[in-house]
């Protein structure tokens, strides 16, 4: 029995918006990276990077909710097609965790929001700073900051996922699942290591889900040429040639 993957059953159309998705999804990940301030330290320190940096913060929750609309959008597009065995757990379930991941940090977008609103000058800093602490100290902050944790799980099991079904180039798949990986690994080393891995992560994510929007629209170009062959006429009984 063959073991090639089934076809996707997605039109020219959709297959052009799931390839340009795929490219624009990690590229508006890693501009909300870097484009915001630090969050990190007491609440008055957090206060005074966001009034320091208002457009920073501003493209960095931009980015975010691009991200999100892009990712979505074309890893369900990738993943639309008649799955063999291989591929019909990983996959679906990677898709499911992303999502999860996704909804987190379209949550975490309304609480950066409301960091920039605090940042007018016309309000008073003193008050901000303390509504940051109450917020930070919330027992569902943690939930909020979750979402990159469980999105690095949700790779794993899309990158895993597409190399089991077939589904583009190996190495591809295989960038997809240890991006997030690389990352979470690299901040165990303190600050240079944090941002030489993330530097890494995001080129391994660029990079591998680039080459699977690649492969979604370049598949749609390949399947139009692949028109059954016409059988030779046979001549019929008792003809000459």
């Amino acid at each position: 029995m063959s073991t090639t993957p089934s076809p996707s059953i997605l039109g020219p159309g959709l297959r052009a918006i799931g390839a340009v998705c795929l490219v624009l999804g990690p590229i508006a990940f890693s501009v909300a990276e870097y484009a915001g301030p630090d969050a990190s330290g007491s609440p008055d320190q957090m206060l005074a990077a966001f009034s320091a940096d208002r457009i920073g913060l501003a493209v960095a929750i931009v980015a975010s909710l691009l991200s999100v609309l892009f990712f979505i959008a074309g890893l369900f597009l990738l993943a639309a097609r008649r799955l063999e065995r291989r591929g019909r757990v990983l996959l679906p379930l990677g898709l499911g965790i992303t999502l999860v991941a996704m909804l987190a940090n379209t949550a975490l977008l309304g609480v950066n929001v409301l960091f920039l609103s605090m940042t007018s000058p016309s309000l008073d800093q003193a008050q901000m700073a303390a509504l940051i602490g109450s917020l930070v100290a919330n027992p569902f902050a943690p939930v909020l900051l979750s979402g990159h944790y469980v999105l690095v799980v949700g790779f794993v099991l899309v990158g895993l996922g597409l190399w089991r079904a077939g589904i583009g180039p190996a190495w591809a798949a295989w960038f997809v699942a240890l991006c997030g990986v690389v990352d979470a690994v690299g901040g165990m080393f303190g600050a240079i290591g944090d941002q030489i891995a993330g530097a890494v992560s995001d080129g391994m994510m660029i990079a591998g889900f680039a080459v699977m929007g690649w492969f979604l629209l370049r598949e749609g170009v390949r399947g139009r040429g692949t028109a059954a062959p016409v059988a030779e006429e046979t001549p019929a009984a008792g003809a000459t040639r």
